[in-house]
């Protein structure tokens, strides 16, 4: 894990573990972190902190997660990188999950 990570996850309150990042050019990748996502909830009984963007669908993702994994999601953090409209929609999804969520900032 890079210093820069290391960082972020201390400066957040966020504890240190499997980091699995992806490719940003990658096609496809909304539906490679579910699957990885599955897997892990399949062969680990870890609990999860799920961090994504709202620009992307990484919402969609963790609620469907959250849905078929119950009690396997710790928290859920979306980076706000979209419209105040999409991060409404972002709430609405995530609220009736019942598993506590919030707003990262953007970079700046």
């Amino acid at each position: 894990m890079t210093a820069s990570l290391r960082t972020l996850l201390h400066v957040r309150g966020l504890p240190e573990g499997p980091l699995f990042l992806r490719d940003l050019f990658r096609k496809g990748a909304t539906e490679h972190k579910g699957r990885v996502l599955g897997t892990l909830a399949r062969i680990t009984t870890a609990r999860f902190t799920l961090i994504g963007d709202s620009g992307e669908r990484d919402p969609e993702t963790y609620a469907r997660f959250v849905r078929e994994h119950p009690g396997r999601a710790e928290r859920l953090l979306i980076r706000d990188v979209g419209t105040p409209a999409r991060r409404q929609e972002v709430e609405r999804l995530l609220t009736p999950l019942g598993v506590p969520f919030g707003f990262l900032p953007a970079a700046p």
